[in-house]
Formats: C-alpha cells, structure tokens, sequence
C-alpha cells in the first residue's frame, strides 16, 4: 500500500513542472551582442564620414542634411551602446518570492512589472532571420503598455522567460505581430 502512495507522488511530481523557487537572470546571448557592437561601430564610423562632408564645398542646405542625419546617427547609437551596457549592469530578473518581472529600459532605467497582472504579451519579431527584438505587455486596469526590449537575446531564453512568467500566472495570451488576427483587426 506504501508503495503504491509513494509511486502516485511521484507521479504527480513529474506532471508538474518545477516552480520558480529562486531569482532567475536572463543574459545577453554574447555573440548576438557582438554583431550588435559591430553593427553600431560601423554606423558610429559612417557617422564621422558623413560629419566630414558638412565641412567640403557643398549647398549649404546639403550641409544641413547631412549634419541632421549625422546628429539622428548618433543618437541611434547612443540608445544602442547605453541599451547594452545597461543589460551588461542589469540583467531581466523574475523574483519568485514578490512575483515580480524587473528589467531594463534604455530611456527610464530598471522597471518592475507584476507578472499577476499581465494580461497579454505580444511578441514581435522580424522573419527572415528568425528574431524576436520586442514583448509588448499588458496589463490589468492599465491602457498603456510596456515594450520590453529584447534585442540581443536568443529565442530559447526568450521562451524561458515566458515560461517562468507564466508559472506565476497561467492567465495571459501570447500574440505575435504576424498573427492573421492582428492584421484583421486593422
């Protein structure tokens, strides 16, 4: 009889998925974050370039262009170089015990979000190559979403990150921007 009891818990015990009993990171993938370090010195170099030109014989109205696109450039790689270092200092963290989703955001620094109350995530990627770069979350009583950053991260550790979320609440739907629902709706 004891042996039956114990086969039946453990059996239970295997149908459930381990809960979250500990604070969980989530890092970069480091050679995504690489490319992406390549890709913005390369932009950064272009930057220059173009910043050179303003000072060749040209129109003054093309000296303001291109110093309008230079300016915009490194602006871009600003937000790019302050996102990464950020996430190097930052990682996104779930802490079980408060049942909160922190991470960063490269304009209003660390947010916490209540993973009980999310009602939908919405995941964007781009097709070719296969990449996830945005979670936009909602949430209960709130009309403004929050756009997660994701960029840099592999799909793997995206999908553990929705995973663990959801052990906390079972609750929420998972969109994609290429759903033929959401191309419906517009």
């Amino acid at each position: 009889m004891e042996k039956q009891e114990k086969n039946q818990v453990e059996i239970e015990n295997k149908e459930q998925p381990e809960k979250l009993s500990f604070d969980k990171m989530y890092f970069f993938d480091l050679n995504k974050m690489t490319k992406t370090m390549g890709k913005t010195t390369l932009l950064v170099i272009l930057g220059v370039v173009l910043f050179n030109f303003m000072f060749s014989d040209i129109q003054w109205w093309a000296k303001a262009l291109v110093g309008l696109g230079s300016f915009l450039l490194v602006a871009f790689v600003y937000y790019d170089v302050k996102y990464m270092l950020g996430m190097k200092k930052n990682p996104f963290q779930i802490f079980p015990e408060r049942k909160i989703f922190r991470y960063y955001n490269e304009f209003e620094g660390n947010k916490e979000i209540d993973i009980t109350k999310i009602k939908e995530i919405k995941v964007y990627s781009r097709p070719k190559p296969e990449e996830i770069f945005l979670l936009e979350i909602f949430l209960h009583n709130k009309k403004k979403e929050e756009n997660v950053n994701v960029a840099g991260f592999t799909q793997n550790t995206i999908h553990e990150l929705m995973n663990d979320i959801r052990q906390f609440n079972s609750d929420y739907i998972i969109t994609t921007n290429r759903d033929p629902k959401n191309k419906e709706k517009k």
